[in-house]
């Protein structure tokens, strides 16, 4: 005997064919229950997903610009750390303007675009606060770095070592901040762009 025995008696109808039908109108009751309570959960969750997707989208261009041009800056003109060549790049923001303003313009055009930047949530209410947290920290930093960075050039002798030490701090968060950021947005928007590609390839 089986579970079924209790909906249906039989599966092939005839005159010994018994059909309890109060039985069958219980399971369609349970399945309607079970449809109303996580339909709209699921369907939220695909809109999330989506509207994730779009968001992390919409940043991608400049995260990616941001992370880039600070990689190349950090290894062609590296401050604040313990090696040779950034004890001479230090050096030379020590005792040369043109230098430092020659590093903050650097700075100033690969972080720019990201920094003015800001994230409106009212704009995106079904994003998720997770990826939205790691572009928001990706912004903060560079704006942080873009700032020391401005300031740089104008500063007063006695006050640059300490702010190179401020500038690689800063540097190492936005680095950080910027791949984790990234490695979110192509996660993401690779799976946006692989439905929509085998949906089309459905059609």
């Amino acid at each position: 005997m089986s579970m079924l025995d209790g909906v249906s008696q039989c599966w092939w109808l005839s005159k010994t064919c018994e059909v309890n039908w109060d039985a069958w109108a219980a399971v369609g009751t349970v399945t309607a229950v079970f449809a109303a309570v996580f339909a709209p959960s699921i369907q939220q969750r695909l809109v999330r997903r989506k509207a994730t997707a779009l968001f992390m989208a919409a940043y991608m261009h400049d995260l990616v610009d941001a992370h880039a041009c600070l990689r190349k800056v950090d290894t062609d003109m590296p401050v604040g750390k313990d090696t040779e060549h950034s004890m001479w790049v230090d050096a030379h923001h020590l005792i040369s303007r043109e230098h430092r303003v020659s590093y903050a313009d650097s700075l100033k055009f690969g972080l720019s675009r990201l920094a003015v930047r800001e994230v409106d949530l009212t704009k995106w209410p079904a994003v998720d606060l997770h990826a939205a947290t790691g572009v928001v920290i990706a912004i903060e930093t560079a704006k942080a770095v873009l700032a020391a960075a401005t300031a740089l050039p104008d500063l007063e002798k006695e006050k640059i070592p300490a702010t190179l030490k401020i500038i690689r701090g800063g540097i190492n968060a936005a680095l950080q901040a910027l791949a984790l950021a990234e490695a979110e947005g192509n996660k993401r928007f690779g799976w946006l762009m692989e439905s929509y590609r085998k949906r089309a390839e459905r059609r």
